[in-house]
């Protein structure tokens, strides 16, 4: 007892130390560019911008000020809403920096010689061990070391909604850093000076650092017996001016001057406030108890059933209250400030007037305050069970040989079935409580390390800024639908049926992509804005001599052709485009695998591990009638489970096959016509099945379909190499 009693702590720690690095750093390595790519490369452009527009001009940036600033004229109704969010969503991508200690992080990283992708990684690790530090300091200090162990164990695979713990991003590093502040308030020592500065390193993570260091200012009034104190004072309105300094204004790198933290976010109607804000925190609360309830049934089994048993034993009746009681009164201090400060900052994010959903950001600090009161209670239950059962024990041994004795030894047998029956149901419900979880979190590892796994090019930033000038434009297509369509007239459409404004999230990580390797030297022109309204007008011109746009597989299938066992690629030649040979670049680093190849016979050709290159599928004769031909993925035998996947939490231990073994890629196809990465105009179609797709999607290399603007052509591909295209493009004057 002794030994679990003095380890616990540390194996708690370390369990959840592990399971989340591991997490941070897996998720990143196994893709090529960061998961969610137009979350964080809207994280990692503010890094790019610190570097390239500080101490000189940005032509890009300023262009998207203008277009993100403008005030549409014709527009109403839903068409308004829609267009004035598209605004305020680039210009929050790409010019607020409402997080600058995070992008400083970042571009010192780079400026070591480190890529920022390569940063976001080393952000992301040291975030989650920062993270992990942060939670054992606090909740060590408020429920004291064995139950933060076994607090710590829980979380290391609870799935908390939106980013919680197990990913890393601007906020979560501001709720870092707010912990450790809270963890000195209630350790007992008063250290203003140095909470006020964790409080400042908090608002410069993240703008949510002004709500928690609202929150702080409250905990510390409260936490402070000497309310005339001046030093508190002192510390208090420190803390209050850099609030409202925060409040006031985001750092920016526009000449067009400061913009305003709130201005563009702001609602004025009050029941339009409350809907929204309602409609999130139910959402993010559901979740939780959803995910939580298995430990919320112990808690209820622990607190009805011992005193529903208790009948003629010997028994200690056990609720909540006695654990609370047994506490010290700086606990229960904390324990009551804390509840009190979570309470009313709830309650006040239904308010909230910029409807951002802060209760989502700041939840995670619920959660693990909820959490880490019912592991301090179990833990208390498991320790009062066992003083009873030692009590219980010499009892008995000291009236064995009388009659007492042994109407104890028949209170101890029932006492001994009623504590069996008690764990076995605890036991019941955590396991499933940390099956569920960890399926969850497997799931959203999975769709993470898999989802929008693009190829993102710096050559092509490169060769843009080397045969361009600063007087050129750039226009980048963010229109580019989840599918090409292609009419009864032989024209092409980007957004059939979907709202003229509607964006491709991974197009908009291509151009930040862009922005942030230097083309915001250049101008630029958004799809997203411009089109269809009067901007078209003053901003399509002679001056846009490039395009940048995602290639057509990245459009149809979300992400590049990462290939998986069993998935599919047709070929479709027309007669007047039928080629002598078709090629495909792969790349497979992690497992042989075989190709079937099916047309007017089948072969099989082998591709080994760690083979990056260009790989001969088919000639001319080996097309079918139909002048087609199709490829199927096969493993050619199974693999050996590497040292890493031992210990990931992503390892599929329910479905290996499945999971566990990474895909190999197809950067490129080309017949013997073409000098690009892929055959444009060759009269090749595809048709690719892959295993999350209902229905096979259709990709077409017409370079009609690269372009958003009806009167802008694309004259030459330049560089398709991974899955964005840059583009010569020639736009007509406007009539």
């Amino acid at each position: 007892m002794n030994y679990f009693k003095k380890n616990l702590f540390y194996f708690g720690f370390l369990t959840y130390l592990v399971v989340h690095v591991i997490t941070a750093f897996e998720i990143q390595s196994l893709r090529f560019i960061p998961w969610e790519p137009d979350d964080h490369y809207h994280y990692i452009i503010k890094a790019g911008n610190l570097i390239n527009c500080v101490f000189s001009e940005c032509i890009g940036l300023e262009d998207i000020y203008q277009q993100t600033n403008w005030t549409p004229r014709g527009l109403s109704g839903e068409d308004l809403e829609s267009f004035i969010w598209i605004q305020e969503r680039e210009e929050h991508h790409t010019i607020l920096s409402y997080h600058p200690l995070y992008s400083a992080v970042m571009a010192g990283l780079h400026l070591m010689g480190v890529s920022f992708e390569t940063a976001q990684l080393i952000i992301d690790t040291a975030g989650a061990i920062l993270f992990a530090i942060a939670i054992a300091l606090f909740c060590r200090n408020v429920f004291g070391p064995e139950p933060t162990g076994l607090l710590m164990f829980l979380l290391s695979v609870h799935y908390f909604p939106y980013w919680g713990t197990h990913y890393i991003s601007p906020f979560n590093i501001s709720n870092v850093f707010i912990l450790l502040g809270w963890s000195i308030l209630v350790s007992g020592k008063r250290k203003y000076f140095l909470i006020l500065i964790i409080a400042i390193l908090s608002m410069t993570s993240h703008s949510l650092g002004i709500i928690l260091s609202a929150m702080t200012l409250l905990a510390a009034f409260l936490f402070e017996s000497d309310k005339k104190s001046i030093y508190f004072w002192s510390f208090a309105a420190l803390l209050s001016a850099f609030m409202l300094f925060f409040l006031k204004f985001h750092l920016n790198f526009v000449e067009s001057g400061d913009i305003s933290a709130i201005s563009s976010l702001v609602k004025n109607d009050i029941l339009e406030i409350i809907e929204n804000n309602l409609f999130a925190t139910s959402k993010v609360t559901g979740q939780f108890f959803d995910r939580t309830k298995w430990l919320f049934a112990a808690f209820i089994i622990a607190v009805v059933y011992l005193p529903l048993i208790k009948k003629k034993t010997a028994y200690l009746w056990i609720q909540f209250y006695d654990w609370f009681n047994s506490c010290s009164k700086e606990k229960q201090r904390s324990i009551k400030i804390f509840s009190f400060v979570f309470a009313l900052a709830f309650i006040g994010s239904v308010f909230e007037p910029h409807c951002v959903s802060v209760i989502v950001r700041f939840f995670v600090l619920i959660g693990i305050f909820v959490i880490g009161i019912l592991s301090s209670f179990g833990y208390w239950l498991f320790t009062v069970v066992k003083e009873n059962d030692s009590q219980k024990k010499g009892i008995i041994h000291n009236t064995a040989v009388s009659k007492v004795g042994s109407s104890f030894r028949s209170d101890h047998v029932r006492y001994s079935y009623d504590k069996l029956l008690l764990f076995f149901l605890l036991f019941i419900f955590i396991t499933f409580f940390l099956l569920n979880n960890t399926w969850l979190l497997f799931e959203a590892n999975r769709n993470r390390i898999d989802g929008g796994n693009l190829i993102f090019k710096k050559n092509q930033v490169e060769k843009l800024l080397t045969i361009s000038t600063p007087q050129d434009k750039v226009l980048y297509n963010l229109n580019s639908n989840i599918e090409i369509w292609s009419f009864d007239d032989g024209s092409y459409g980007y957004m059939k049926g979907v709202d003229p404004w509607s964006i491709n999230p991974r197009a908009e990580a291509a151009a930040y992509f862009y922005l942030t390797y230097g083309a915001s030297k250049r101008g630029a022109v958004l799809s997203n804005i411009v089109r269809n309204t009067e901007l078209e007008r003053d901003w399509i011109d002679e001056k846009i001599k490039f395009l940048v746009a995602l290639s057509p597989v990245s459009v149809s299938t979300g992400e590049g052709l990462s290939l998986w066992e069993n998935d599919r690629i047709g070929f479709h030649f027309q007669e007047d485009g039928l080629p002598q040979k078709v090629e495909l670049y792969i790349d497979n680093p992690w497992q042989e695998h075989f190709i079937l190849v099916s047309g007017k016979a089948e072969k099989e050709i082998v591709i080994q591990k760690g083979w990056k290159g260009w790989v001969t599928i088919a000639d001319k004769n080996d097309l079918s009638h139909e002048r087609s031909l199709s490829i199927t993925v096969k493993r050619s035998k199974l693999p050996i489970i590497r040292l890493r996947h031992l210990f990931s939490i992503s390892t599929s231990i329910f479905r290996p096959h499945d999971w566990v073994y990474s895909e190999m890629h197809v950067s490129g196809i080309r017949t013997d016509r073409q000098s690009t990465w892929w055959p444009w105009d060759q009269g090749v179609e595809l048709e690719v099945k892959k295993r999350y797709m209902g229905r096979p999607t259709k990709v077409t290399f017409d370079k009609r379909v690269l372009s958003p603007i009806d009167r802008c052509r694309v004259e030459k591909i330049i560089d398709d190499e991974g899955s964005t295209v840059l583009a010569d493009l020639s736009c007509d004057n406007p009539i």
